[in-house]
């Protein structure tokens, strides 16, 4: 699968986690061991040892973590750790949002080639926004926190549009044409997702670009770059 530029972009659309930023594993650890003592409480659960069930949980979701798509790989692991603590299987999996909100919200990293990308592309006159699973208010919050918010004019939330399905809806990316104002061929969409950026932006008539920092998906025929370096060129951006 290939695309071709056959339209100059004028309109950048980022993903958030793993594209432009990184979310610190431990600190997400630390968010479940604190969440997990108040949740013992509330269930009036004895005996259950937090550390012990994110070790267990963890091992089981590495079996199945490449098959699920976008966010929902990550609250399959918090929902595994807290039916590991003895809670129940609805109850968990809204437990595990409320907790991959509060890992979205509270901490992350930006990437190196992040400022500089968007800084040119900010100077040279690109519209760029923001695509990410995360609720909105997480997403802002990233970007104010890293001082972000200023080059993008524009932010959607696929959660916020349909929680269920996601970027997997066709609704997520007709939205993202509709708000960008252009056609499907002048949006350049960039994600570190296969299933849930570049295919569905793809198939829309968007030019997709995966974005493959630690080399995993060289067997992918697709547009990817390593680093967000590597994006001006593909997108004949002078200097």
């Amino acid at each position: 699968m290939t695309t071709t530029l056959s339209l100059q972009p004028r309109v950048v659309v980022f993903d958030l986690d793993g594209t432009l930023v990184d979310i610190i594993p431990s600190f997400a650890v630390n968010q479940f061991l604190e969440f997990s003592k108040e949740i013992l409480s509330r269930y009036n659960i004895n005996g259950a040892d937090p550390e012990q069930s994110y070790r267990k949980a963890l091992n089981r979701w590495k079996k199945v973590r490449d098959r699920l798509p976008g966010r929902r790989k990550y609250l399959r692991l918090w929902q595994l750790c807290f039916e590991g603590l003895g809670v129940g299987n609805s109850d968990a999996k809204r437990l595990a949002d409320i907790l991959q909100k509060k890992v979205e919200t509270c901490q992350d990293r930006v990437y190196s080639d992040v400022v500089p990308l968007l800084s040119k592309l900010h100077r040279k006159g690109f519209v760029l926004g923001v695509l990410s699973e995360r609720p909105d208010s997480a997403i802002k919050v990233s970007l104010a926190r890293h001082k972000l918010s200023s080059y993008f004019d524009f932010c959607l939330s696929a959660y916020e549009l349909d929680n269920a399905e996601s970027k997997l809806n066709s609704k997520t990316w007709e939205t993202l044409i509709r708000v960008s104002g252009r056609n499907p061929g002048e949006i350049c969409y960039v994600g570190d997702d296969y299933a849930t950026d570049f295919s569905p932006a793809f198939n829309h008539g968007i030019f997709a670009v995966l974005l493959d920092r630690k080399k995993r998906n060289g067997f992918l025929e697709c547009k990817k770059i390593g680093s967000l370096k590597e994006l001006t060129q593909m997108l004949r951006v002078k200097p």
